[in-house]
């Protein structure tokens, strides 16, 4: 699994491989199943990287991704 934030786009990628045997009197089974799945999503503000945690448990992705602190105006002085 991969998690990835670019540009305040979160992208996360997943790949899944699993096999299945199937063993009898008369025949042996195998199958291979593989799959990849990739999820895109806006974000809507920029993220503090640094403070980014991700947390799988129990089959459930957790992801704290906290808001950068806003960056106030600057005043700019005439001369």
């Amino acid at each position: 699994m991969s998690i990835e934030v670019n540009d305040d786009v979160l992208t996360i990628t997943a790949e899944k491989n699993e096999e299945v045997e199937e063993k009898n009197e008369r025949y042996l089974r195998r199958e291979r199943r593989m799959g990849r799945l990739t999820r895109t999503f806006p974000l809507p503000a920029p993220v503090a990287d640094d403070k980014a945690r991700a947390e799988l448990k129990d089959g459930v992705l957790t992801l704290t991704l906290p808001k950068n602190p806003r960056i106030l105006p600057k005043k700019i002085n005439i001369n």
